[in-house]
């Protein structure tokens, strides 16, 4: 089970302690503060909330050091056990485990799928051996979330707290080396660092525009911080990889963000941009990237009168100030209303925007481009009703 929100006060809680195996927290940061608090500190000991009498809580790696405090403290007021995980690390691809490594594929091309899986192991204490597995989740912080599930997994496991459970359910002949290894390979995540291919119809062409959306749910400023630095990890790979055709002109590779954000204070949207603009990427002399940003509104979810949209003509006035030098056509705004029926029309121009100042870019030049979804899981779900209704999908 996921908690909602925080947890102490999560209706999760109401769950006996006699039903729970084992507890986790993964990386806190400032969220909710509405509800949680105004500091870490504060945030900590809301989700540390969950802790339960006789039972473990693992807490996944923390940026900031004064979590491991709070929690430490709260498990210790409720009587529990407290357990650290740690990340699984990269490592080189091997045939003999993996099988071939996949060829790279440009971003336009049609078989574009995303990216390959990452070849990552981790020490689990239940096994002898160190677990070597494909993860199929991009971004440095899924080996973090891996290795809290893993973590969670080796406790219950080997935890006294788990015997009876372990042994009426057969655990342990159950959940095996080669069980947890296609688990993690089978792991899907829409919504975070997920690659989707659209097709846009376009009324001047016979075939519709294919265009390579990379959707992520970044709202706060940790999550900001995780895209920008996996975008400004695939423009190096992207660079890296070189042109199909090279040519004496800087290569371009064209990339558009759609960005709508929660109106959530006390966090403010250049809280949640800053860490995000400009990208922490600096090309070479063979290559320009060419950054457009377009801003709208989410569909205000049903039920949920308190969710609104930030004004697309204030987030306007945040991009410009971080990106100091943008030029006016680099930067669509939506309209300022906020009718419930014009959000996916809204994205739907947005993204219509996007195509074809992707293809002004890659017109006549040696290229690649994709766009930049994210800001909100509420605009995040736009864009799957708008697959899901109306538009070309993979």
């Amino acid at each position: 089970m996921e908690v909602g929100m925080g947890g102490r006060l999560d209706a999760t809680n109401v769950i006996p302690d006699t039903s729970i195996l084992v507890s986790a927290v993964t990386a806190v940061d400032l969220d909710h503060q509405a509800f949680l608090g105004g500091s870490v500190d504060a945030i900590a000991r809301e989700k540390a909330g969950i802790s339960r009498k006789g039972r473990p809580l693992v807490l996944g790696p923390q940026k900031h050091q004064e979590v491991l405090g709070e929690v430490e403290k709260v498990v210790a007021e409720s009587r529990g056990e407290l357990i650290f995980a740690h990340p699984a690390v990269p490592r080189t691809w091997d045939e003999s485990v993996d099988g071939p490594l996949p060829n790279a594929v440009p971003l336009g091309s049609a078989s574009f799928q995303g990216p390959s899986p990452q070849p990552v192991e981790i020490p689990m204490p239940c096994f002898s051996a160190p677990l070597r597995a494909l993860l199929p989740l991009p971004g440095e912080h899924q080996l973090v979330n891996m290795g809290l599930a893993c973590e969670v997994i080796s406790t219950i496991l080997t935890h006294p707290s788990c015997n009876d459970t372990r042994t009426n359910l057969r655990l342990s002949e159950r959940v095996t080396v080669a069980s947890i290894i296609k688990g993690i390979r089978s792991t899907v995540w829409p919504g975070r660092l997920s690659f989707h291919t659209i097709s846009l119809p376009d009324p001047l062409l016979e075939t519709p525009r294919e265009l390579t959306v990379l959707v992520d749910g970044a709202h706060n400023p940790s999550s900001s911080a995780t895209l920008s630095s996996y975008v400004s990890d695939m423009l190096l790979s992207i660079e890296k990889r070189g042109p199909q055709h090279p040519t004496s002109r800087p290569r371009i590779i064209s990339i558009t963000f759609i960005l709508a954000l929660s109106h959530s204070p006390p966090k403010t949207p250049l809280q949640t941009l800053q860490p995000l603009f400009p990208l922490r990427f600096t090309p070479s002399e063979s290559t320009r990237v060419k950054l457009r940003v377009a801003l709208l509104r989410f569909t205000p979810p049903e039920g949920m009168p308190w969710v609104t949209s930030e004004s697309p003509s204030i987030l306007a006035g945040v991009v410009s100030s971080l990106l100091g030098n943008a030029d006016a056509d680099d930067i669509w705004c939506a309209p300022e209303n906020a009718v419930p029926g014009l959000g996916l029309a809204h994205l739907k121009d947005a993204l219509q925007w996007a195509a074809a100042k992707q293809d002004e870019d890659l017109v006549s030049e040696e290229g690649e481009g994709f766009v930049v979804l994210a800001g909100s899981l509420y605009l995040v779900a736009d864009l799957y009703r708008l697959m899901r209704e109306d538009l070309g999908r993979s």
